[in-house]
């Protein structure tokens, strides 16, 4: 809106608001679906609730699931249930590439974009491995690997004492955060994509290579949050924002990804640029079996632990 005149700035502008408004609508509404309602359950008088039958009741308690669904279940329920962890889970890996597209967008036909684009266009064959990199980078930002276990909170004892190994528990947190976290991987590469206007089988590359990276450094934050978890909080925004484990997580990933991005250039003479991305894909997977054996590790120590 600032960038424009006339009407146009003035469409902007209605865009923005509506965006915006739009938005609020759709957070009141999963507020009420997926936490309100639950409450209510909650507050009701056990005595007014309707009785089951026997068939009824066999179909509640007796219905068999396997150790790993159960698991997954109840992970995927937590996260929906407390709207700190969904919202800030989800909102922190697709706004880097909202606010790539919203740039791209809004400042097309700004003469500094244009110099940007023409930059960009010199280096074309840069693309691929520095997208791949900036995928990781929002991929990596959710947060949950890094409050794993913080957002148990004192439910963690709940979960020591279910009949399941650590590494049960640690595939299933493993696989709920790799899930977050490729959408931020997916929605990054599809607006790099949209910005410097590369084919599709590039885009799927980043998606690929970036997601990669972004297991490894979802390892990574697990390994944090495992060693010294944040157990003891009132709110649940403390186990995500208020946590030192999350502001380890961010120093990890920016300085990991910056820190490649700074090696690849100052090694592009020397490394052919079709050698970058393949390379960064080795980093991703011999990092990622490294790792998982430490968190395993890790894991099983702070199962072993009085809480």
């Amino acid at each position: 809106a600032l960038t424009q005149s006339g009407a146009s700035s003035i469409l902007w502008l209605l865009s923005y608001i509506g965006v915006h408004l739009a938005a609020f609508l759709l957070v009141l509404w999963l507020a009420e679906k997926f936490y309100f309602s639950t409450y209510s359950e909650l507050q009701e008088n056990a005595a007014g609730k309707k009785k089951l039958s026997d068939n009824e009741f066999e179909k509640v308690f007796y219905v068999k699931s396997t150790m790993y669904r159960a698991l997954m279940k109840r992970e995927w329920r937590y996260f929906l249930r407390v709207p700190a962890f969904s919202f800030n889970g989800l909102a922190n890996v697709v706004i880097f590439p909202i606010l790539l597209i919203v740039f791209a967008a809004g400042a097309y036909n700004i003469p500094e974009f244009q110099a940007l684009m023409t930059f960009i266009d010199q280096y074309k064959e840069l693309v691929v491995p520095v997208g791949s990199l900036l995928a990781a980078l929002a991929g990596s930002m959710s947060l949950l690997p890094a409050s794993a276990f913080s957002r148990e909170g004192r439910l963690l004892i709940e979960l020591k004492t279910l009949p399941v190994n650590p590494a049960a528990v640690i595939k299933v947190k493993f696989v709920h955060s790799n899930l977050i976290s490729g959408v931020g991987v997916f929605c990054s590469a599809i607006a790099v994509g949209f910005i410097t206007k590369i084919g599709w089988l590039e885009v799927l590359w980043i998606i690929v290579t970036g997601y990669l990276l972004t297991i490894f450094l979802n390892n990574l934050q697990m390994i944090v949050d495992t060693a010294k978890p944040m157990l003891e909080w009132d709110n649940p925004i403390k186990a995500m924002k208020q946590n030192i484990n999350g502001l380890l997580a961010i120093a990890i990933v920016f300085g990991f990804v910056f820190g490649l991005g700074y090696l690849g250039y100052i090694t592009r003479e020397y490394i052919p640029n079709q050698l970058m991305n393949p390379v960064l894909m080795l980093i991703g997977i011999a990092g990622s079996l490294i790792t998982w054996k430490t968190l395993l590790t890790q894991a099983k120590k702070l199962f072993e632990k009085d809480l």
